[in-house]
């Protein structure tokens, strides 16, 4: 068992995001290919996003499900999350969920990585042999020190609505309509995402949106949960952004494994 003295929860709040943490600015690229700020030029835009063209274990990636290897020393991720105040953000392209209080975190390895924030990418960014789904989400976590960074992604086809996105539609809806950057959220549980942590992929991987950081630990949820069309429109609505994609292209493998957790017993 895991215990998170009020210490350390204090210290994760009361320190600053390491640099290496997406730009919450994200006006400046695009996802417009062949665009002189698009995903292929991202690292001539700003020079600190150098890793954008140059990195070689770049995300996403397509996961290929018969050459993932299964690994037996992988088991079930340990989730510490719990509900807690947040900001809604429209940064650009995306809507980002920030909490303003410890929402927790998960356990890998032994180190603790708190939540920092979590965003929405249409479609999925990673693909599943060779597929894009119509939504993928990322929780951004790191340990309280900043030198390390993890990121999980839950992806989701059409279907009935998300539980999680559905507390948020009010305010997803007052953003849209009054064409709000920022929405203050008094409770937000990330409980209601549906995770099955017990099944996923891990590799070794980057930020997915600049400045493009490297030695992400990557871990991408086998379950596919559902969201409903309405949601999607909602949440590319609330950005302002005119409704335009924000996945940025599947990057090469350059002979990275995919590990991948045993899989249940029928």
């Amino acid at each position: 068992m895991v215990i998170l003295t009020v210490f350390t929860i204090s210290l994760i709040i009361s320190i600053p995001l390491a640099s290496s943490q997406e730009t919450e600015d994200e006006h400046p690229f695009s996802y417009k290919l062949g665009a002189k700020n698009g995903p292929e030029n991202w690292h001539k835009v700003n020079a600190s996003w150098d890793k954008c063209g140059t990195g070689q274990t770049q995300s996403p990636i397509d996961i290929s499900i018969p050459k993932a290897t299964v690994n037996p020393t992988l088991g079930g991720l340990l989730l510490l999350y719990r509900p807690a105040k947040g900001m809604l953000k429209s940064r650009g392209h995306d809507i980002e969920i920030k909490p303003t209080e410890d929402a927790g975190g998960m356990q890998i390895f032994g180190d603790i990585y708190f939540m920092t924030q979590m965003h929405y990418h249409y479609p999925s960014e990673h693909s599943i042999n060779g597929k894009r789904y119509p939504l993928e989400l990322h929780m951004v976590h790191q340990t309280p020190d900043g030198s390390k960074l993890a990121v999980t992604g839950q992806l989701y086809d059409y279907g009935q609505p998300d539980p999680f996105l559905a507390e948020l539609e009010h305010h997803l809806k007052i953003m849209k309509n009054k064409h709000k950057k920022e929405k203050e959220v008094k409770l937000m549980d990330p409980y209601k995402l549906n995770i099955d942590s017990e099944q996923y992929f891990r590799y070794n991987g980057s930020l997915s949106v600049p400045p493009c950081t490297e030695g992400v630990i990557w871990n991408v949820f086998k379950k596919i949960n559902t969201v409903s069309q309405q949601q999607v429109a909602l949440l590319k609505a609330a950005t302002n952004d005119l409704g335009l994609d924000n996945a940025r292209p599947i990057q090469k493998l350059n002979g990275r494994l995919v590990d991948s957790t045993k899989a249940k017993k029928a």
